[in-house]
């Protein structure tokens, strides 16, 4: 089981992933497969990362790494054709399967940052994260409580010149979650990949160790 936390700040959007790929038996961990596993697919919109059945997500990323997407109704399309060529004895995976991806959008003033998601179970309905609120995707015995904290610690971005504390900041609320995580879970690992994205188009992906 992956972990992934989305956070839209509205001026700029953070997606974090861990990196470990594990083997699993009668769902179990059997053994750890790496710890250096990068989670994360570029396409021409942004990025797209996901947790759940390996293989339907390598599906998805696959069609994305070679389409040309102009709207999120291809990635809507693409994604119910994974699921369909899903394999019968892989349903279970399902409903334990989400795709989450960033794109800019056309705004009024400008462009303006988006974190779209789609679970196998619904393949055909992209939901939003809306501006200064967050998820976390993971198996966690306190989600709620540490969901809850996570947005109610969120802190806009008031100004340009104060974009690296803001960000700084957000990171040090990551790495306590992923530190956390990676405790209570054998699945998830303590260090995490996190892909930045700003209305402006500028955009980098980096290693928190």
């Amino acid at each position: 089981m992956t972990m992934i936390i989305g956070i839209n700040l509205d001026e700029y959007i953070i997606v974090a992933a861990d990196r470990r790929e594990v083997c699993m038996q009668d769902g179990k961990v059997a053994s750890i497969t790496s710890d250096e596993i990068n989670k994360f697919v570029k396409w021409n919109g942004g990025i797209i990362t996901g947790c759940g059945y390996v293989p339907l997500l390598s599906d998805l990323k696959s069609y994305l790494k070679t389409t040309e997407i102009t709207n999120t109704n291809q990635i809507v399309a693409l994604t119910k054709q994974s699921v369909s060529s899903l394999p019968s004895y892989a349903n279970a995976w399902k409903n334990q399967t989400h795709w989450m991806f960033s794109y800019l959008a056309p705004g009024d003033e400008s462009n303006e940052c988006r974190l779209g998601y789609i679970k196998s179970g619904s393949p055909d309905e992209v939901r939003m994260l809306y501006p200064m609120t967050s998820t976390i995707w993971a198996k966690l015995p306190d989600i709620e409580q540490r969901l809850n904290y996570l947005n109610e610690s969120l802190k806009p971005l008031s100004a340009s010149n104060e974009f690296n504390d803001n960000l700084q900041y957000h990171l040090g609320l990551i790495d306590d979650l992923f530190a956390y995580a990676s405790t209570v879970d054998q699945t998830v690992s303590r260090e995490f990949d996190y892909y930045i994205q700003c209305h402006n188009g500028e955009e980098s992906l980096s290693r928190q160790a």
